[in-house]
């Protein structure tokens, strides 16, 4: 059975770091929000903020914020709240959490171009699997990372629902789809075909290209 797999190519160089406080992590966390809010509605700021952050690191040879630990964290995660600023809802759809992230690029005087897929919660206007898996292989392929929503996680156990987290690699073949994620300094294997046939509320992907560059990198 022939394999496909796509990944970032320095998210180990980017997202690894030592935090004094809870030792190895990997990425961002929201629980490091210092509100109740900002850590129970924190997940899309928290993505915004590792996606920003691998587009600097890569694209202006910035140092990311997490090598230099969780103030650093903190202060870039801030900055995101203030772009990506969740709603009553949290942020609950691609195109909020894309016109957030454009702001926020704005602010960082970068010009990127969002591109986003939905999955309805009806399955009739769903995307094919195999649209998804296109959009994760040509994201990856550019090394952009992909911010993932989770509205629910049906059958799946290892993914939260009405949830943000990052893709990092994705490995499929013809019957099986597994993508790699980051969240709350963890990596995790979600089973992404799983998750396809048994959501009933759906979500979405998007992810950043440099506009003049046509690329995250």
């Amino acid at each position: 059975m022939k394999m496909y797999r796509y990944s970032l190519k320095n998210s180990d160089v980017v997202f690894q770091a030592e935090d004094q406080e809870s030792g190895d992590v990997f990425g961002f966390c929201q629980e490091w929000y210092p509100t109740p809010l900002q850590r129970i509605a924190g997940c899309g700021p928290t993505v915004a903020c590792a996606i920003m952050t691998y587009i600097l690191w890569h694209c202006r040879n910035e140092n990311s914020p997490v090598s230099e630990g969780r103030p650093a964290c903190l202060s870039a995660m801030e900055e995101a709240w203030r772009h990506v600023t969740p709603g009553d809802e949290g942020i609950p759809t691609t195109r909020m959490f894309c016109e957030g992230f454009l702001e926020y690029a704005k602010a960082k005087e970068l010009d990127v171009d969002a591109r986003s897929l939905d999955v309805p919660q009806e399955m009739a206007f769903r995307p094919s699997f195999t649209e998804i898996l296109r959009f994760l292989s040509e994201a990856l392929a550019l090394d952009a990372p992909v911010a993932f929503l989770n509205l629910c996680n049906g059958d799946v156990h290892n993914l939260d629902r009405w949830h943000w987290v990052i893709i990092l690699s994705i490995e499929y073949s013809e019957h099986t789809a597994v993508v790699r994620i980051m969240d709350e300094g963890r990596l995790l294997d979600v089973d992404l075909r799983l998750w396809y046939d048994t959501t009933v509320g759906g979500g979405g992907f998007a992810c950043f290209l440099l506009a003049e560059k046509g690329a995250a990198v």
